[in-house]
């Protein structure tokens, strides 16, 4: 399917443009570990060099980006094995965002979309699957995933739950530009976002 291909290349591609500056900065060589552990302040370069090795530059990429799709991108991408209850999980995590979370915390924006019969779910999907690349320059993206992933390692939440606030908060961003307007215009807004500075 070229949407499973074109998401997953996008993620990939994001973070092979953050690790590839680590890689092509310095080419120190390896001496004892455990020196630097005792003085790490006194070994910044050959620490550097230990853990960006450009032989193992494939390998840390791959095993970064498995990493993340296991956190449950990979199930965004799903289309059988995870139906449950006659949904994809998918379907269930944008019901989530828009439904439940958008109703609780801005119910005048959801009555809105109720009212104008918009289903913002499309949207929302292509969120998740490329998480927020397409959204924000790619400098940009580094950082929110950043905040994403660090927040789930802290155990706040589980499959990245910061990704729905992330999607309410860039709802929120076109609040004034969506709450007026009618089923067509706000479809326009949603799907052509505005740029993020």
């Amino acid at each position: 399917v070229p949407s499973y291909k074109q998401g997953m290349n996008e993620i990939l591609a994001v973070i092979l443009y953050a690790m590839f500056p680590f890689y092509t900065k310095n080419n120190c060589k390896q001496s004892d570990i455990e020196t630097y552990i005792t003085n790490p302040s006194e070994h910044t370069s050959e620490l550097y060099g230990f853990f960006h090795d450009e032989k193992e530059f494939e390998c840390d990429l791959y095993y970064l980006y498995s990493s993340i799709m296991d956190k449950c991108i990979t199930k965004f991408y799903e289309s059988g094995s995870n139906i449950k209850g006659g949904k994809m999980y998918l379907h269930e995590r944008c019901d989530l965002i828009l439904k439940d979370k958008l109703q609780y915390y801005d119910t005048m924006l959801y009555k809105h979309f109720e009212r104008i019969e918009i289903d913002c779910s499309m949207v929302v999907q292509r969120w998740l699957k490329c998480l927020f690349n397409r959204e924000f320059h790619v400098e940009n993206v580094i950082v929110i995933w950043d905040l994403i992933l660090a927040d789930e390692a802290k155990g706040n939440g589980k499959d990245l739950e910061m990704i729905d606030f992330v999607s309410l908060a860039l709802i929120q961003f076109i609040r004034g530009m969506l709450i007026s307007k009618e089923q067509n215009d706000c479809f326009q807004r949603l799907f052509r976002y505005p740029t993020v500075e």
